[in-house]
């Protein structure tokens, strides 16, 4: 079976629209608030009768998990659901699938074939000083020593921001403030 057969089978669609910036340009700036965003996938999904795929992609730290759990119970666990990038399942009568990751808008070979298959990506943008924060609380949950978490966060991590972070203009709509 080709690549195209064995998506479809999983609810996978031709994108509705040719590149990033098309997109941008049909749709206004929605509302940064959690039920203005839930309304704006809700007409979508009345619009065009198809399920909807949203990516959620910023830099490390920046609530990318929160965020989808956020938008996930805005709908409700019989309409939406949270799928990993590493594989899934997804039964016909879920209408909003939500996924995150670092890299969605990466044009790294391994990601761009990602971009055809979801229907926006939205990027979450977090001040620098709370994304680091969240970071090294989180380094420090997984065992790390402060000085460590701290290394890590802004040397690494940090590095990754940067490279997600010059892929925002990619992205159909940014979240400020996550």
């Amino acid at each position: 079976m080709d690549d195209s057969a064995h998506l479809n089978r999983l609810g996978y669609r031709e994108p509705r629209h040719s590149s990033s910036a098309e997109s941008t340009d049909q749709c206004p700036n929605p509302p940064t608030d959690l039920m203005g965003l839930a309304e704006h996938l809700q007409s979508r999904l009345h619009s065009t009768g198809l399920r909807q795929i949203t990516g959620i992609t910023g830099a490390p730290g920046t609530g990318k998990s929160t965020f989808a759990r956020q938008r996930v119970d805005a709908f409700g666990r019989e309409q939406g659901v949270i799928v990993p990038m590493d594989g899934f399942h997804l039964a016909n009568e879920i209408a909003f699938v939500i996924t995150e990751g670092n890299y969605l808008l990466s044009a790294e070979p391994c990601w761009y074939g990602i971009r055809p298959l979801v229907d926006e990506i939205w990027f979450l943008d977090t001040a620098r000083e709370l994304r680091v924060a969240r970071l090294i609380a989180r380094h420090i949950a997984f065992g790390m020593t402060r000085e460590a978490a701290t290394a890590w966060a802004t040397g690494p991590d940090e590095a990754n921001a940067r490279h997600i972070e010059s892929t925002r203009h990619l992205a159909d709509r940014e979240i400020r403030g996550a």
